[in-house]
């Protein structure tokens, strides 16, 4: 088993979870931390274990003393965003940033790359429901910038396995966990809607995908992308669960597509003329009211992984905004 393993992103949702993770299960575990993320806060849950380094994927030359000697990396630094002004970070930050990661790794001969990426890299045919592995980008406007850039930060994945690079890609559909209350995957848990609308989409707990890191690393896998999705829900089935637990009743209104979509450019209109911020767009609105399911098959039958029950998830980010994996 390869035990010193370095993962980007440390002080992220997803690369914190991982970072505790794989320290419980005995890896010696660096963390690549950015100077202006690096304090007793954001990594006070592992700063006593891990070794830190301090390191920016922009800047290739603070890559090269945090990936020296490593048996493997786990990449999770990647940017989540669905504000418009975003766009030329989102491509810095998730295309040239992972470029950067894969050369440090072929130029270190680091012998495996795990890459956090996303279902919403899979893109598919518009209108397609159902998404596996196998599922084709097909370039179209409803595609978010998000998803552009996740895509082509897949594409930079592989070219490093054609270089020589032993590589495997997890795509996490809808990632929850307790966490802070102003990240974008607790925004779900923190407004307790009267509609709904008329989409789906899969959920999948952090302490699954941590999980998932560590069978990778634990078997060296490679040359494989897998999608991490617990749960096939509607967003009616997610927001009644959710009011369940909460005590409350779920929301009775479908919210109507047209109706939603006319708010939107309204909005949009408005914010421009104010100059204001928004995260609202048409394509991140379209997704909402699609209706999307993931298959998880070959995580079970390949990682043999276990899902955690969604409501043991949900119950989990109602009782706390961070817990131990």
């Amino acid at each position: 088993m390869n035990k010193k393993v370095l993962v980007t992103g440390a002080t992220g949702f997803i690369g914190n979870y991982t970072v505790r993770h794989l320290l419980a299960s005995g890896y010696e575990v660096s963390a690549l931390v950015r100077p202006e993320s690096l304090t007793l806060d954001s990594v006070d849950s592992f700063r006593t274990q891990a070794r830190i380094f301090e390191g920016d994927i922009l800047d290739p030359d603070s890559l090269e003393v945090a990936f020296r000697d490593q048996d493997a990396v786990v990449h999770a630094a990647a940017l989540v965003s669905f504000r418009p002004q975003d766009k030329s970070r989102l491509a810095r930050i998730n295309i040239e940033g992972t470029a950067n990661v894969v050369n440090t790794c072929l130029e270190q001969h680091i012998p495996h790359l795990v890459h956090i990426s996303s279902i919403a890299a899979l893109g598919g045919q518009p209108g397609q429901e159902w998404f596996d592995e196998t599922s084709i980008w097909v370039k179209n406007k409803r595609h978010t910038t998000y998803a552009e850039t996740k895509y082509q930060a897949e594409l930079e994945v592989w070219r490093g396995k054609a270089e020589g690079l032993n590589v495997c890609i997890l795509n996490p559909s809808l990632v929850i966990g307790p966490w802070l209350p102003g990240h974008h995957s607790m925004k779900i848990f923190s407004h307790n809607l009267p509609f709904y609308p008329s989409g789906g989409n899969g959920l999948v707990d952090v302490r699954d995908v941590a999980e998932a890191v560590r069978i990778c690393l634990d078997r060296k896998v490679k040359d494989e992308r897998i999608i991490l999705n617990g749960h096939n829900l509607s967003y009616k089935e997610m927001l009644d669960r959710l009011a369940t637990h909460k005590g409350k009743k779920g929301p009775a209104i479908a919210l109507p597509r047209s109706l939603a979509m006319a708010g939107v450019q309204v909005l949009g209109l408005f914010n421009r003329i104010f100059r204001r911020n928004t995260v609202f767009q048409p394509r991140l609105l379209h997704s909402v009211f699609s209706k999307a399911g993931f298959d998880n098959t070959k995580s079970v039958e390949l990682l043999g992984l276990k899902y955690r029950p969604v409501d043991e998830s949900i119950i989990a980010v109602l009782q706390g905004s961070r817990v131990n994996g």
